[in-house]
């Protein structure tokens, strides 16, 4: 018996109209956790044997991704939710691939492949045997070529014949004057994505690599023109013994310097702090990118396997703990940072940015004491910073921003025109008259000597909000109850109902 998922243009079109109705010219809100669930059930339907765990994990992402449009409703969970949702659909065609990283390759693969999907389920020709396409060919060539002759034969003949076809296509241009093609377009887009549902990738090479991936490293033994192959392994693992040596006095050094500058007696010197967590934010990146190439490098190859390798693998457990002191340096830089300057997108971030670095630093320790290949540790950090994500979008960071920056006014900086460009939602939380505007002006300049240059001066911050607030009730009182949402719903009952 036929499911519903076996007449794919009935199902993409249905797909496609309801994304229109949903979100043409409307925001995220209940539109969105309505499409998830719609979704959801595409994929009920369309199960012919088990999927794999990873084909769950897909699904609770996008769900919970929704919820965090729902219930956080910033440009990052708008975001991080399409990207789940297409994730979602970009994994229909294969729904048995086990790890997170070969399941994005698998989607990008599937996004690469639409067109020819689109035109396999919409195209009015269907390939098949004997097809014979240069017959098509010339079956539309000569007519058209015919009419095209004849027309300007006639043409030029009568000149009535000419001005009646000008009339005839004034009326045609009218009419579609009144078509809007915006709307045509986002069907088409609808179109294009639920397409996805039915995606022809059958990209054997990435489901053979996803099911062939193992978690424990294998010896990999081969033949050798030199006599003196373990030999060379042995001087391979010398040099990389001198070599973690050398990274681990260097990295030593760096840690001494930040923990006797930074750790301890840290003292402000009423300047900018953005060099100083900069700088350890990019040393950090480099640091991290650098220790897993090397770490890689070394770790996935027969070197593991020679005796008495416990100083190699000390040495590179040590260097990637030393790591793991740097990310602590930068968590107190950033930490120094957000306490005399606030919070910021950025600043945030930042910490979800040491997070997945300490994740991938434990990995790789694991990686060393159980002899695990480059495939275990893909996995894990992939699943990682999946995991990440989700969580930060989850939480609403302008309101956060904005109730955490005005109280603390009175010891770290207030730039005002970043506050101005915060979202909606956090307009409750900036709710200020002119004069406390004026006296939090009072106190930033007191305690930071640059706070009274133009830079942070040139704004009317209470007339900015008030403008906003009206906008703000203007259009929240204007939208559909697709568009709704609680971030949103909670500023308006604060600032027009309390």
């Amino acid at each position: 018996m036929k499911t519903i998922m076996a007449y794919p243009r009935a199902i993409i079109l249905l797909s496609a109209l309801l994304f229109y109705l949903l979100f043409y010219s409307l925001t995220a809100g209940i539109n969105v956790l309505l499409i998830a669930v719609y979704s959801v059930c595409l994929f009920l339907f369309a199960l012919k044997k088990s999927p794999g765990k990873l084909m769950y994990l897909f699904l609770i992402g996008m769900f919970v991704s929704s919820l965090s449009v729902l219930f956080s409703h910033t440009d990052l969970s708008v975001t991080i939710f399409w990207c789940c949702f297409i994730l979602f659909l970009g994994n229909f065609s294969y729904q048995q691939i086990n790890h997170l990283h070969f399941g994005a390759i698998f989607t990008s693969y599937s996004i690469f492949r639409l067109p020819s999907t689109m035109m396999k389920q919409f195209w009015v020709i269907k390939k098949g045997s004997g097809t014979n396409y240069s017959a098509y060919i010339r079956f539309v060539f000569v007519p058209v070529i015919t009419l095209v002759v004849l027309f300007v034969i006639y043409s030029s003949a009568n000149d009535l014949f000419f001005q009646s076809f000008e009339n005839f296509m004034a009326h045609v241009a009218d009419f579609l004057s009144t078509i809007s093609f915006s709307r045509i377009l986002f069907f088409l887009l609808g179109i294009t994505i639920f397409s996805l549902c039915y995606s022809q990738a059958n990209a054997a090479v990435i489901i053979q690599a996803d099911s062939s991936l193992t978690f424990n490293l294998e010896r990999r033994r081969g033949k050798s023109f030199l006599t003196s192959l373990n030999r060379m392994l042995f001087k391979k693992r010398q040099m990389a013994i001198l070599l973690f040596v050398i990274l681990n006095l260097m990295i030593c050094w760096l840690n001494y310097l930040d923990i006797t500058s930074l750790w301890f007696g840290f003292q402000w010197d009423g300047g900018y702090l953005k060099d100083m967590v900069h700088e350890g934010t990019y040393l950090l990146i480099g640091a991290i990118l650098i220790s897993i190439a090397v770490s890689v490098y070394y770790l996935n190859s027969n070197i593991v396997f020679l005796r008495n390798s416990k100083l190699f693998n000390l040495l590179v457990i040590l260097w990637l703990a030393q790591n793991a002191v740097m990310i602590v340096s930068v968590v107190l830089r950033n930490t120094y940072y957000i306490n005399f300057f606030a919070l910021a997108y950025k600043r945030i971030f930042v910490y979800f940015f040491l997070a997945a670095c300490l994740i991938g630093l434990i990995s790789i320790v694991i990686l060393i004491l159980h002899k695990k290949s480059v495939g275990f540790l893909l996995s894990v950090n992939s699943l990682a910073l999946y995991l990440i994500i989700l969580c930060a979008a989850c939480i609403n960071w302008d309101s956060i921003i904005a109730r955490y920056n005005f109280s603390h006014y009175n010891k770290s900086f207030v730039h005002f025109n970043f506050l101005a460009e915060l979202d909606d939602s956090a307009l409750a939380y900036m709710n200020y008259s002119e004069e406390d505007f004026k006296k939090i002006n009072v106190v930033q300049q007191s305690r930071f000597s640059f706070a009274s240059s133009e830079e942070y001066t040139n704004i009317n911050f209470a007339e900015v909000i008030k403008k906003r607030k009206e906008n703000f009730k203007k259009r929240w009182e204007a939208r559909s109850w697709l568009e709704w949402n609680y971030p949103e719903q909670k500023a308006y009952n604060l600032l027009f109902k309390s």
